[in-house]
């Protein structure tokens, strides 16, 4: 058993001895560009507030309410205007106006109607986002060099934002500082500056490859690496239990051997650890990319002269927001509070919003209504519709899954990263709709824009605990975010100390060979 041992052990070192020269300068860059994420994270501008301007789209009075005419009566919303069908229509305060802001079909810039004179409103898309931009970033003087009305991802505002459309609005000076804000809802998509710009490009470059265009390519090439050094890794860990031996009595091992032993032995779990979750992410995950856009359900539409409703007779708290949604091919109108940005926000936690305190509310067939901090009320009339929001998500995620409600397992309110649903999905408050499928889907659907935020099956779901757990040890959170950071960039810096200490040996080996 012995000699059988000893010449598997001498087979695994000549293997353990190519295959990781072959891995040493993938997990350089990885381990490296590791290191930048959470220096980057750190270093990003934050924002200065999370909650839009005061009074842009709550703290209406009646007085004000007493002007607002129904659109169907508005000139602009008449057919000889082209505006034949809205997506959305939102009530808001603009320069001391009540406006109608459209959200129209296959047009990523909102239109905005006056409520007493139906006169359009020109630029003020782009003025609202100007009001956004200088308020989340903290700048009411600062220069604006330049505006821009994003409608896909690239490489300067990639796929992991999520948020589309959005302004992206340039401040003068020379840290680069621009916000990519949303009018609708009115909420900041991110914050860049030439810091964290450069940063991310470094990661995406070094730890994603995003040099490799090809997606295929570049997943099947990753792949190939990962596994050598999982390989290499696991290589080292049976050597070490079978094969290394004790110096004898005046014998010593070299030094570089030496550490490249013990360093190898440390942080050998957490190799394993790193590169199989990373085969599994790159292997199992839809990742997405620049191409990728919001889903939205292109039916989802109002007839402009079916909203023939006057909101006088609906009472709106202080911080409620008003406006008008298909939901079913009804025109339902919803009072709801105002969501918080998730800009800024620590990974994963709860969202500072009204409606926080009801994190995760279950509800099935028969449950009690929604403590979700939404009121709807079909069109004309002032009852509300007993589990409004909740029916609203169901129909949503019926609709983009292309199943029958019938198939619907459960519905719950989420209003925090957490779990399979993260940080990286960027929206809440959203709705969990669960599905009775052989791989039990479940799509999260944010109602306040009628997009689906994530999808998730049970492949996902594995994928997604590997990673959160063996990548980015969140089993660490206890200790908080910050000591989980330390940990990780220590082991991700002896990781490259192991590999670069395995290249030296071996460089030296060919010059001078050397038993093990």
């Amino acid at each position: 058993m012995r000699l059988i041992l000893q010449s598997v052990s001498r087979l695994v070192l000549r293997y353990h001895r190519w295959v990781g020269l072959l891995a040493v300068l993938p997990v350089v860059l990885w381990g490296l560009s590791g290191l930048s994420h959470p220096i980057m994270s750190r270093l990003q501008p934050q924002p200065a507030a999370m909650m839009p301007p005061v009074g842009l789209s709550s703290g209406f009075d009646a007085e004000e309410m007493a002007t607002v005419r129904p659109l169907s009566a508005l000139s602009a919303l008449l057919p000889g205007q082209g505006i034949h069908a809205v997506r959305q229509a939102r009530l808001l305060r603009w320069q001391g106006r009540m406006v109608w802001q459209l959200t129209l079909p296959g047009q990523a810039e909102r239109i905005y109607v006056d409520a007493e004179s139906g006169m359009v409103v020109p630029d003020a898309d782009k003025a609202l986002a100007v009001t956004l931009a200088r308020h989340f970033a903290g700048e009411p003087d600062r220069v604006i060099t330049s505006m821009e009305l994003i409608t896909r991802f690239s490489d300067d505002y990639p796929y992991v934002n999520r948020l589309l459309p959005v302004w992206r609005v340039v401040f003068a000076g020379d840290d680069g500082l621009s916000a990519y804000v949303e009018t609708s809802p009115l909420r900041l998509a991110t914050l860049n500056n030439s810091l964290k710009s450069g940063f991310g490009r470094v990661f995406r470059a070094l730890h994603s490859w995003s040099f490799i265009n090809n997606e295929a390519v570049r997943d099947t090439v990753m792949t190939i690496f990962l596994s050598l050094a999982f390989f290499s890794s696991l290589g080292g860990l049976w050597l070490y239990g079978f094969f290394w031996r004790k110096p004898e009595s005046g014998e010593r091992a070299a030094p570089l051997r030496r550490w490249h032993r013990r360093l190898g032995v440390l942080v050998a779990v957490s190799t394993l650890a790193f590169t199989g979750s990373a085969i599994l992410h790159v292997q199992l995950l839809d990742k997405g990319n620049n191409e990728s856009v919001p889903r939205l359900l292109p039916d989802q539409l109002l007839n402009a002269d079916s909203l023939n409703w006057v909101p006088h007779t609906i009472g709106l708290a202080a911080n409620e927001q008003l406006d008008i949604v298909p939901v079913a091919g009804q025109v339902v109108v919803r009072a709801s509070a105002q969501s918080a940005s998730m800009v800024g926000r620590k990974g994963n936690g709860a969202m500072p919003a009204p409606q926080a305190a009801t994190e995760h509310v279950h509800h099935h067939d028969g449950s009690k209504p929604a403590a979700s901090g939404e009121r709807y009320f079909a069109a004309g009339s002032d009852a509300i519709q007993v589990d409004g929001a909740q029916q609203h998500a169901r129909t949503l995620a019926a609709a983009f899954a292309g199943l029958p409600e019938a198939q619907i397992d459960g519905t719950e309110l989420v209003t925090r990263f957490a779990g399979e649903y993260g940080f990286i999905n960027k929206r809440l408050p959203v709705w969990k709709v669960d599905f009775k499928t052989p791989d039990n889907l479940t799509l999260y659907v944010e109602t306040t824009s009628g997009v689906q935020a994530a999808e998730v099956r049970d492949m996902q779901r594995f994928e997604g605990f590997s990673f959160a757990y063996l990548h980015k040890w969140n089993f660490l959170d206890g200790i908080g975010k910050d000591g989980r950071d330390v940990l990780l960039c220590v082991f991700a810096l002896l990781n490259v100390v192991v590999v670069v200490l395995g290249a030296w040996l071996w460089l030296r080996r060919r010059k001078t060979p050397a038993s093990a």
